[in-house]
């Protein structure tokens, strides 16, 4: 079936597709969802065990070890990490790319369940299994600030009964987590002499509070022909009941609780303060479900927030810290805006070439209607606009115009030739058809090999791929449609035509000067055909060591964006103010800045954040402080994040020990919330002593590593401990246990839950420990009294913990990280002013000098271990794009020959790429591998147009070198228009400085850099290429078919 054709003499038909591309690209695009990145579910599941008070090493030991155990026997398990924190394991398990995420999480829950009644501590929390995906990046953070008179309990209790309640009800909301503020409890503070003399333990207390605060249900009474049901009442109605519990009784003398503690309903005790711009604040953040809109959610939330505020007392302010829509909202439409521009200018190229506004119009027309074609695709596949899908439209902005082009300057050059206009239209598109399809299905199979890449780089890409393929598919069948459709009725003789008027005298005095000059280049290097390839090939090797030697490498630019994370980390075993006050320093600094808009921050570690801290997010102690900063926006501020952060460090006194470091979150954001260093050196062994060793000797020699900064040691010592060794013998003579005086001094100082009070609708721990008098020295842990059972009654007594154990200081672990069942210290680094690879490639020859002892080896891991990963994977897809694309051209062809000859195209084209990343300064990363990809696809579109005429006249009795020339003349224009469109089209996003500019502009420059240079090679040594390999293939040709058939 003739394409063309049937839409030339169907143009009504033709106008209804377009209507309908249309309605239906409208309607899609409305209904189509917001993201910042594709929904990707990361193959990597947590496990998370709570164990409070107990020490990193003992954690290691009791919960990490057995749990990695049965955790690695899950099917497709890649990786097990773990971390063990005080009182706390979290092990990371990372699966296979394409494993079930959801059957895998089941499988790990039944192998924890299975192992948790024998392997497992009994008082240990429940062991919570959760997903890793994009929608657990926070989308909106709020703080909440109480007036001068309202208590922080008060401030909390408003925040969790209106804002939170409120919010958690949105549409699309998961969870609405809250920090700060203070929480109340009934704390029973025991007087340890009291305890002691009248021969009661504080296991007597506790038993006692549980089971007299309860209520139980009875069953039922019949009374006649009524029924009703029993119930015992006794739970704990005030403060005053709990303090006349009785707890024995001594001589016929009952003893009440309120004779051995002071009870009181007070605040829980202080590990961790939260601050909003430097004034006691709750903290709220709240994250969307998986697979939700994310502006659609975050619009709702805003929406109820407004109605929220109105309810609240005046003295109430709600600040907001962090949206993700709005990053979002700002990096859409900066792309947004970078297509149109992108799309004028290339139009602005059309007219320049065409001088004619009706074939330009009839170009520029395939912009829209295919980008709507693609809303309709996109809408259908369960797409979203993202990040990744608008940065492919506006790529494919300058593409798209690509086959108009080439149809239109055909059907122009069949109308000069004397046929009328429908004629023309059909011929003309109808010849180059299977070119501009071919053309087309060369870039739409560079993306094929993402779809079964695994790892981040396939995924994330994914999108680009969909939306850069349908566009030009759309665009395809726009070009084979509508385009001969609308040029059959705008062509016209008389007045502006295209070979008469204004165009005409046009291409008289610019276009026909410059083929007039490429005619004569051309020439000259088919006549200098040995020089030419020298002078090219010469180059090509000159850039392949300027790419080693000199372009640098990164795994993913940094990307400056209005919100950032810092952190501040003093000396293990800081008290928890100390880090209060040095934390409030930064923040009044952070408040005086230009440039930054507000400032939140947690100190030390609150309730519910060890999982954060796990996953290298959050504080893991009381000696850290976390911040999280919203900057103004970029485009009204003058500085960049990096100078503005340069700048507060600057201003910042230098403390011992404290180290200050501030990140933006874009780029995690843009890779799924993944928090990786650039430098992470992991040593792997079995004793930490000597891995802590190891590392230290590490961390030594990167100092001298040229634009190595902010270096971190995992392996945290230093943690005052004092370590109480329990004497067996003397406690079993005793009738003790070691569980039993261990379990003593935990409550005796951590203090113990004994049972719940419930008041108003609220409920609150029951809290059992010593009065601060007697726990608030060393010498008081040698006072406590653990009781004495023995063997008869008349044995029992409380015995001094001083005659059972020996107390003696020491220094713990902050924290035990592990790898595939490994112990493993990281040593983690920043770097500023030099490339990845660079900082890399020398923090290896320093490391390399260390000599490690048997059974010890040092893995380079974090951004570094990413890139190279990547780069090996760019690598293989394309090299199977390049397999792809010559598998379409030779089945186009016909030919096993001139497709190979078209793929020389290629090479020119990284020529461009290598040029421009090094001119702008830009190093190879993860951007500029998909540019290229995006460029192998693209570059040869110009050769196959160029080797399809070539053929063409050749089988018509041209002469090779004429056919060569005239073929060269004949496309020149097509192909410098297609070229140039493309470049400028690029050009908005190569020069922007909005958001996500730091990606969008090295994609950019890569293919900018090759289309203009490959296309420039394209035009003068593709010819060359395809003369010297046509003769000798058909002189290898003849000599094969004298082989093989004995022809001469």
């Amino acid at each position: 079936m003739n394409i063309p054709k049937f839409s030339v003499h169907h143009s009504v038909t033709a106008t209804m597709v377009i209507l309908l591309i249309v309605v239906l690209g409208f309607v899609s695009y409305t209904r189509l969802g917001l993201d910042l990145m594709p929904d990707i579910t990361y193959p990597i599941i947590s496990v998370a065990v709570g164990y409070p008070g107990v020490t990193p090493e003992d954690i290691e030991n009791v919960l990490t070890k057995p749990l990695e155990e049965v955790i690695s026997t899950v099917k497709n398990v890649k990786k097990v990490n773990s971390v063990s924190l005080e009182g706390f394991s979290v092990i990371s398990v990372e699966f296979e790319w394409g494993t079930n995420i959801d059957m895998a999480a089941q499988d790990i829950r039944d192998s924890i369940d299975f192992m948790k009644s024998y392997a497992l501590p009994a008082d240990i929390s429940k062991p919570i299994v959760y997903k890793f995906d994009i929608s657990m990046i926070p989308l909106l953070e709020w703080g909440v600030i109480g007036g001068e008179d309202r208590s922080l309990k008060s401030l909390l209790r408003v925040s969790k009964d209106v804002l939170k309640n409120k919010l958690e009800q949105v549409d699309g909301v998961a969870s609405v987590l809250v920090y700060g503020g203070e929480e109340e409890e009934v704390l029973i503070e025991i007087d340890r002499q009291k305890l002691d003399s009248l021969g009661i333990s504080m296991d007597d207390i506790i038993m006692r509070l549980a089971s007299e605060n309860i209520n139980v249900p009875g069953g039922y009474v019949e009374d006649g022909h009524r029924e009703y049901i029993l119930r015992t009442l006794a739970e704990f109605r005030d403060i005053e009941e709990i303090k006349n519990i009785p707890i024995t009784v001594k001589s016929k003398v009952p003893i009440y609780v309120k004779d051995v503690a002071d009870v009181q309903k007070t605040a829980k005790e202080a590990r961790s303060f939260v601050r909003t711009n430097t004034k006691n604040s709750v903290l709220l953040i709240v994250s969307k479900e998986s697979g939700a809109n994310t502006v659609l959610v975050s619009n709702k939330i805003k929406k109820e927030m407004k109605n929220i505020k109105k309810l609240l007392p005046e003295d109430i302010k709600v600040m907001e810290i962090f949206d993700q829509a709005t990053f979002i909202n700002r990096m859409i439409s900066a792309t947004t805006s970078n297509a149109v521009v992108g799309g004028i200018l290339a139009v602005i190229v059309l007219y320049f070439f065409l001088w004619n506004w009706r074939p330009t119009l009839a170009i520029a027309l395939n912009i829209p209607l295919s980008i709507l074609g693609t809303f309709i695709f996109l809408y259908f596949a369960g797409q979203t606009l993202n990040f990744i899908t608008m940065a492919g439209l506006a790529l494919g902005v300058g593409m798209l115009v690509d086959n108009s082009i080439v149809v239109i300057e055909n059907i122009y050059r069949h109308f000069k030739e004397g046929k009328d206009r429908i004629n023309a239209s059909i011929d003309g598109a109808s010849e180059v058809g299977m070119a501009i399809t071919a053309s087309t299905l060369t870039t739409v199979v560079v993306f094929l090999p993402l779809f079964f890449a695994k790892g981040i780089t396939g995924k994330i890409f994914e999108g680009l791929g969909i939306t850069v393929s349908v566009s030009l598919i759309a665009s395809l069948l726009v070009s084979l449609t509508i385009i001969p459709v609308m040029v059959s009725k705008i062509l016209t003789r008389s007045g502006r035509t295209l070979d008469h008027g204004k165009s005409s005298k046009w291409e008289a005095r610019v276009i026909n000067p410059i083929k007039n000059v490429y005619t004569g280049i051309l020439r000259k290097a088919l006549h200098n055909k040995k020089k030419t390839l020298m002078i090219v090939f010469g180059s090509v090797v000159v850039c392949a060591l300027v790419a080693v030697f000199f372009t640098g490498k990164e795994f993913f630019p940094e990307m400056d964006n209005n919100m950032s994370m810092g952190s501040i980390k003093l000396p293990v075993g800081t008290s928890v103010e100390e880090t209060n006050r040095i934390t409030n320093l930064v923040e009044n600094i952070l408040m005086n800045q230009e440039g930054i808009e507000v400032v939140g921050g947690i100190v030390g570690v609150g309730e519910g954040q060890e999982i954060d801290a796990s996953m290298g997010t959050g504080a893991t102690g009381v000696h850290e402080a976390q911040l999280f900063i919203k900057l103004v926006d970029k485009k009204y501020r003058k500085k960049s994040s990096v100078q503005i952060f340069k700048e507060i460090k600057r201003k910042t006194p230098e403390f011992d020990g404290v180290k200050i470091e501030f990140r933006s979150m874009g780029s995690a954001m843009m890779l799924g919330g993944q928090n990786q260093k650039p430098v992470d050196i992991k040593i792997f062994g079995k004793d930490l002593n000597m891995l802590t060793e190891i590392a230290n000797q590490i961390s030594v020699k990167l100092e001298g590593v040229k634009g190595i900064t902010n270096i971190s040691n995992s392996a945290e010592t230093g943690k005052p401990e004092l370590k109480i060794s329990i004497d067996r013998e003397k406690a079993i003579r005793s009738g003790l246990t070691v569980g039993l005086v261990a379990q003593t001094i935990k409550t005796a100082f951590q203090g113990k839950v004994a049972t719940k009070y419930r008041s108003g609708g609220d409920e609150f721990d029951v809290k059992v420990r010593f009065r601060k008098e007697d726990r608030n020295s060393i010498e008081d842990i040698g006072k406590i009294g653990v009781m004495a059972q023995g063997f008869s009654p008349m044995a029992r007594g409380s015995v001094p913990l001083k005659e059972l154990a020996r107390i003696e200081y020491g220094a713990g672990y902050v924290n035990i990280k592990r790898e595939n069942q490994k112990r493993v210290v990281s040593v983690t680094a920043d770097i500023v002013g030099r490339d990845l690879a660079g900082v890399i490639g020398d923090a290896k020859k320093v490391i390399g000098k260390i000599v490690l002892p048997e059974g010890y080896f040092v893995q380079y891991s974090g951004e570094a271990q990413q890139m190279f990963e990547t780069f090996r994977d760019l690598g293989l897809i394309l090299l199977l794009a390049l397999v792809l694309i010559y598998m379409v051209m030779a089945a186009e062809f016909e030919s096993l020959v001139h497709p190979f000859v078209i793929m020389f195209t290629v090479p020119f084209a990284f020529v461009g790429v290598i040029l421009a990343l090094f001119f702008t300064g830009k190093p190879i990363s993860l951007p500029a591998g998909m540019g290229g990809l995006i460029l192998s696809g693209t570059i040869v579109n110009n050769g196959i147009v160029l080797v399809d005429y070539i053929n063409q006249l050749i089988r018509r009795g041209k002469e090779k070198i004429e056919a060569i020339i005239e073929a060269g003349n004949t496309r020149l224009r097509p192909v410098l228009m297609t070229a140039l469109t493309t470049i400028l089209g690029m050009i908005p996003m190569a020069i922007s400085r909005s958001e996500g500019a730091e990606m969008r502009s090295v994609v950019s420059v890569s293919i900018m850099g090759g289309l203009f240079i490959g296309t420039v090679l394209t035009l003068i040594v593709l010819p060359v290429i395809y003369i010297i390999i046509d003769d000798w293939s058909q002189k290898f040709g003849a000599k094969l078919r004298f082989l093989v058939r004995r022809e001469k």
